[in-house]
């Protein structure tokens, strides 16, 4: 190798060290969206402007970038992706990569990266709190409430939870919404992620019947968990929302049948937001923007849209 040819690739490596050193710069000096949902599709976009070449490095580089900007939970809810694996996972590298690459993917499809966010966000200290439709609930939600420490925490469901009791934060109900008898006014605080379009349906996924003739059971219990609320107490309600949609185990809400489904429950309307999952991550939308998805679309792992409903009893006069 002659003397210029060195001096000339040694010009080249310190060119590409100082593109690099510009690159985190900028990295460094970004502030991300201040909502937790945002902050975590934020880091996501970071690694596909940003970062590093190597896919290997991508990858170290998204999770550093996730454990600086995104919820302690979601945190945890990866690492639990990640050592699976170790467990399961192909043995080729290549292939191991791919498929945590995919878990990713199948992690930031799922609604819960916006219901879980927003639901422990609307936490106010309430102490007697009911979850209903805990038993197949994601680990990581699970162990959220359970760090909130609430003084009185029942789970309510008709299907039996697959992990030891032990295990579960809650004072378990096993029963049925639409015929369980839980004293009126029990409640400050009442969650329902994702659960009353199943409600009254064929859950036989879930080891349950094939469903019920009751005309309109999501109005049924929506109108029993606000019998359960005591005077100024709130219900935390998220559903699947896009194009309306009988999938025969749940439905896919449209606005009118969100609109009805609240004017069923006779309770009073605080907040309704909605966010739509696009190729990239979960975006705040308008209800307009999602009246044409169905359930499952563009790549979603469940839902495609959401609507979050926080609704509360008026005190009685």
């Amino acid at each position: 190798m002659t003397r210029g040819s060195s001096r000339d690739r040694i010009a080249a490596v310190e060119a590409a060290i100082a593109q690099i050193c510009q690159r985190l710069e900028l990295l460094e000096k970004s502030v991300a969206p201040s909502s937790e949902i945002d902050r975590l599709n934020y880091a996501f976009e970071l690694l596909a402007d940003r970062a590093p070449a190597s896919e290997v490095e991508r990858l170290n580089h998204a999770f550093e970038l996730i454990d600086q900007k995104a919820p302690a939970s979601e945190i945890a809810r990866l690492n639990d992706a990640f050592d699976l694996i170790a467990q399961s996972a192909p043995a080729s590298e290549v292939e191991r990569l791919n498929y945590a690459i995919e878990l990713i993917a199948n992690f930031r499809a799922s609604e819960r990266v916006v219901e879980v966010p927003w639901i422990l966000d609307k936490y106010r200290g309430e102490k007697r709190v009911l979850e209903v439709g805990h038993a197949f609930a994601e680990e990581h939600y699970l162990e959220c409430l359970a760090n909130l420490e609430i003084p009185f925490l029942v789970g309510i469901d008709a299907a039996a939870s697959p992990r030891p009791r032990a295990v579960l934060p809650f004072h378990q109900i096993r029963g049925d919404v639409l015929h369980s008898c839980v004293r009126p006014g029990s409640f400050d605080l009442v969650l329902c992620v994702s659960t009353i379009e199943h409600i009254g349906r064929d859950n036989t996924r879930y080891g349950l019947d094939s469903g019920r003739d009751e005309q309109s059971p999501d109005h049924q219990a929506i109108r029993t968990l606000a019998d359960w609320l005591g005077p100024g107490g709130r219900l935390l309600l998220t559903v699947p929302f896009g194009r309306f949609e009988d999938h025969g185990w749940l439905i896919n809400y449209d606005i009118e049948h969100l609109e009805s489904l609240i004017e069923a429950s006779c309770l009073s309307t605080r907040e309704m937001t909605f966010y739509g999952w696009m190729p990239g991550g979960w975006r705040e939308v308008m209800p307009d923007d999602l009246k044409d998805r169905s359930y499952k679309s563009l790549g979603a792992s469940h839902a495609a849209g959401v609507a979050l409903v926080e609704l509360f009893k008026d005190d009685p006069p």
